[in-house]
């Protein structure tokens, strides 16, 4: 945790507070010129090994001869104390030019900056050779000699062991991920620290606590300690060693596959064993934390839960999240991957089982690339996780491509099989079905295949049957007490033929009928209608219509002018629960292109913050221009003036600068902007306007 005076602890426990931050570049200061904090994250997946990189994020206004790409600096976040900022270092970072966006006015910029931890990202092409004394501490200095990043620890685990065998890795991985492995075995993080330099991070108990300053706590598990590891190569499923044996209740830390160890090192293997026994492990996440700038990677915070519990958390991920907020993380992955898969090089394959033997389960995984395959079994549960999945057995298969045969069998409560013709059957038994009042026995789907004069004729028979039947091959023999679906081909064009009505029987007799007349035509260029006696019609290949017979009007798609036309004095109603037609609730189009009644009352609304992310920053509309244009002839229908002279908001730029308001069409082009999130964030420009105004008045009147 980073070092700050005594005064600022203090003024960090105040409920309001001022904060500032700055950037020094060569020298120079700037405060004024950020429009926003800058956010910084970094964050680690494993528990131990690992090289996590930090990121800065944030937007500045942009002067004459002002030069920040290819260069290194300086962020700070700070608190007022005492009427002075106290500044609290945060890390120096580089940008390149490509994570360098200007807006288009040019006085605005985007940044997106890296710490040193990419500096390591470079291929080690070499490895010492070992001579009498040379030991890990000489192996670091090696890796390290031609980075220009310092080592801040003096002192590290394994400094001055002696080296008994090479390091097994390849030449062409990079040194981020060697170091990583060191890591691993001596119980630490890699990390790059606020000055700058190389830090072995371990586990580090602080006073710091978060009481209740946050928005939400969630633990996936309790929280353990460590009490064992397991050492075991990938070639050989049968190695798997532990230290200590024999422990009850273990909770262990795998090491696979580190070139640092092997599982027939047992001198080294009780050595590394007390840099990892004692660590915390387990996933948790505290969400908008108040965030006092001064918390690094493997710091144990105490975190006081709802029940006034207290527990202490390690931090592998560090995310702020506003100007004085931010998440504290632990988010473990299952899978341990190879040196190599972590490394520039792309070219590895690998196969691993690992066997569990306290745990009784088993994994195994195939890697190629980015592409991975796993397969977990515990004595409960089989799981398996794959790009694609084939299986094949007798009666059932599932293809590469997703598709499912099956011969015969039981899926889902559907019997599958053939019939004596070799036509499929799918049905089922299922007793105490309800349809229209009555209960009936069975439900069957069949599917049949008749050529005859070139034409193909595919029926689809879907029945139900009552109990008064014997089976339902009996009540296939009665041709009377069918559903059918007739649809012929010929020469490759589709004609639908007729269908007919749905009817309910028991014991030959009729109980409903659903529809009383189904009429269709015989040609591919006619209408299909559905009619009862409300004269309800459909016409496919001209309009899309509904009437009500005894009104004479219609509800009618256009098919030529792409419109819906409402005839006569009719109205279209969306109605929501304790509304009522007057109620004058405004319709939303939503992204997903549903017209519903608008929805704006806090009850309906979470995570409300006024902590806004980049891109939904009411700041961003001021760099969206407003013109003045007229419609082109081919779309003058939908200008709203009568002299075709608009004036409005480009829905190219709302999509560049305030995508949150963007409207799209299907294919990806932008379509349109909404004005509720524009007209929200106008408010809140108008807000803080008023808000610069009062003060200048009250600095004018003193």
């Amino acid at each position: 945790m980073q070092n700050v005076s005594a005064d600022y602890i203090n003024a960090a426990k105040q409920r309001t507070r001022q904060t500032s931050s700055k950037l020094v570049i060569d020298g120079v200061e700037y405060i004024d010129q950020l429009i926003s904090h800058p956010q910084i994250s970094i964050g680690s997946d494993s528990l131990i090994g690992g090289f996590p990189s930090k990121i800065a994020t944030f937007e500045m206004y942009r002067e004459d001869g002002f030069i920040i790409a290819n260069k290194e600096f300086e962020i700070y976040r700070g608190l007022n104390v005492n009427g002075n900022i106290e500044y609290v270092l945060q890390g120096i970072f580089k940008a390149s030019p490509n994570d360098i966006m200007i807006n288009e006015s040019g006085n605005k910029i985007s940044v997106k900056a890296y710490d040193r931890a990419v500096l390591f990202d470079i291929e080690q092409t070499s490895q010492p050779e070992l001579t009498e004394n040379y030991t890990y501490g000489n192996y670091i200095d090696y890796i390290l000699s031609d980075v220009p990043v310092e080592l801040s620890n003096t002192d590290y685990p394994l400094k001055n062991v002696i080296m008994n065998q090479t390091v097994n890795v390849d030449n062409g991985v990079s040194k981020r991920v060697i170091l990583s492995k060191f890591a691993e075995i001596i119980g630490c993080i890699c990390v790059i620290n606020r000055q700058g330099s190389l830090c072995f991070s371990k586990q580090q108990n602080t006073d710091y606590l978060i009481a209740d300053g946050y928005d939400k706590l969630l633990l996936s598990e309790e929280m353990k300690t460590i009490n064992q590891i397991a050492v075991k190569t990938q070639s050989d499923i049968n190695d798997e060693v532990f230290y200590p044996e024999n422990i009850e209740n273990a909770v262990n830390y795998e090491i696979v596959n580190n070139p640092f160890i092997t599982p027939s090192d047992t001198c080294l293997i009780e050595l590394i064993s007390s840099n990892i026994i004692g660590l915390k492990i387990g996933n948790y996440t505290v969400e908008n934390a108040i965030d006092d700038y001064i918390v690094d990677i493997n710091d144990i915070v105490s975190v006081k839960n709802k029940n006034g519990e207290i527990l202490h958390l390690p931090v592998l991920s560090y995310e702020s999240t506003g100007r004085i907020k931010a998440n504290y993380k632990a988010e473990l992955i299952n899978e341990k991957l190879s040196a190599l898969e972590n490394s520039l090089s792309s070219r590895v394959a690998t196969a691993e089982i690992k066997i569990n033997r306290q745990n009784a389960e088993i994994q195994m995984k195939v890697a190629k690339n980015d592409v991975c395959s796993v397969i977990s079994q515990s004595s409960s549960k089989i799981s398996i996780s794959a790009n694609r999945l084939a299986i094949n057995s007798d009666n059932f298969s599932l293809s590469e491509n997703g598709e499912i045969n099956a011969q015969s069998g039981n899926i889902g409560g559907w019997l599958i099989g053939k019939t004596a013709t070799n036509d499929l059957k799918i049905w089922s038994r299922m007793e105490n079905i309800t349809a229209f009042g009555y209960q009936k026995g069975a439900i069957e789907v069949n599917f049949k295949n008749d050529k005859a004069n070139d034409i193909e004729k595919k029926i689809l028979y879907a029945n139900a049957f009552a109990k008064g039947y014997g089976s339902a091959e009996e009540m296939l023999d009665d041709d009377s007490h069918k559903t059918e679906i007739f649809y012929i081909r010929r020469n490759g064009e589709a004609l639908f033929q007729y269908l007919i009505a749905p009817r309910i029987y028991a014991s030959n007799e009729i109980l409903a009928n659903k529809i009383d007349v189904i009429s269709a035509v015989t040609n591919s260029s006619g209408a299909v209608r559905i009619e009862d006696n409300d004269s309800i019609g459909i016409d496919v290949g001209t309009d899309i219509y509904i009437n009500d017979a005894n009104a004479g009007a219609r509800t009618m798609i256009d098919s030529v002018n792409n419109a819906m036309v409402l005839h006569s004095n009719y109205s279209i109603y969306l109605l929501s629960s304790g509304l009522t037609q007057t109620s004058n609730v405004p319709l939303r189009i939503t992204a997903k292109g549903a017209v519903t009644v608008s929805s704006s009352a806090r009850r309906y609304k979470e995570n409300i913050t006024d902590n806004y992310d980049t891109e939904i920053n009411p700041d961003n509309l001021l760099d969206v221009g407003v013109y003045q244009f007229n419609y082109k002839s081919e779309f003058r229908e939908k200008a709203i003036s009568q002299n075709n002279k608009e004036i409005s908001i480009m829905a190219d730029d709302i999509a560049e600068k305030f995508p949150c308001a963007a409207i799209y069409n299907k294919d990806g082009t932008i379509q349109s902007w909404d004005e509720r999130p524009v007209i929200s964030a106008m408010l809140k420009l108008i807000q803080e306007q008023n808000e610069r105004i009062k003060a200048l008045e009250r600095r004018l009147s003193e």
